[in-house]
């Protein structure tokens, strides 16, 4: 999952984990590369007026809305 706030990455960060590899290349891997992760999990998506909820098998997560909302 990737929240952004502000509809955009800030700064030019990469992560080092690399999946699938023997190591993650120096200069790092693209944020938005999900290559080589495990994607075969399900995400269950709900909401109300006063919840966003995004569930897996193994996670839950539970966003509280207060005079807010999420986007």
């Amino acid at each position: 999952m990737l929240l952004l706030p502000h509809s955009e990455l800030r700064g030019p960060r990469t992560w080092a984990i690399a999946p699938s590899m023997d190591d993650a290349p120096l200069e790092g891997r693209d944020r938005r590369d999900a290559s080589g992760f495990h994607d075969t999990f399900q995400p269950r998506f709900l909401s109300d007026d006063q919840e966003v909820m995004i569930e897996t098998s193994m996670l839950r997560l539970t966003v509280t809305l207060r005079g807010g909302f999420c986007a």
